[in-house]
């Protein structure tokens, strides 16, 4: 069985009642097709980038599960029936993601360091005299590549 991860995006005006009944029908269709579910999670209510359906909140649900192309065209065939489904997105999944796992304070280094506007703007001078230094090297590299084109052209004259 493939491993796939649905997103859905409910009506916003459904009350939670309503939202869980939705869930355990998309689960029980996924037990009925012999699938397996992972994760179940409710994001909730979010304000959508454009306006589908004349609205501009919806009320977000992940499905991870495992299972075979059937359930899936099972599956959005029943969403697309369902008037308070606004959108979906299934992917299939190569492998199991692994979870973000936030930083504890330990992991976050310190930055004890404080700079202040004075060694900036040492460095950039520092920079500064870099630049030219590299700027009057290469003037004087053209100089010396301009003095052996006219040796050259010079021998060749003879």
């Amino acid at each position: 069985m493939r491993l796939y991860e649905n997103v859905l995006i409910l009506h916003p005006e459904l009350d939670e009642e309503q939202i869980d009944s939705h869930i355990e029908r998309f689960t029980a269709i996924v037990d009925r097709l012999h699938g397996q579910l992972a994760k179940i999670e409710k994001w909730g209510k979010k304000k959508l980038a454009y306006p589908v359906k004349k609205h501009r909140y919806g009320f977000y649900v992940l499905l991870r599960f495992h299972g075979t192309p059937e359930l899936i065209g099972e599956l959005e065939r029943n969403y697309r029936l369902m008037d308070t489904v606004l959108r979906y997105l299934t992917v299939h999944l190569e492998r199991e993601p692994v979870d973000t796992v936030p930083l504890l304070d330990d992991d976050i280094p310190d930055f004890e360091e404080v700079v202040s506007v004075d060694d900036i703007e040492e460095e950039i001078d520092l920079m500064d005299e870099g630049e030219e230094e590299a700027r009057a090297t290469e003037d004087e590299e053209e100089e010396e590549d301009e003095e052996t084109k006219g040796q050259k052209s010079v021998e060749e004259a003879y």
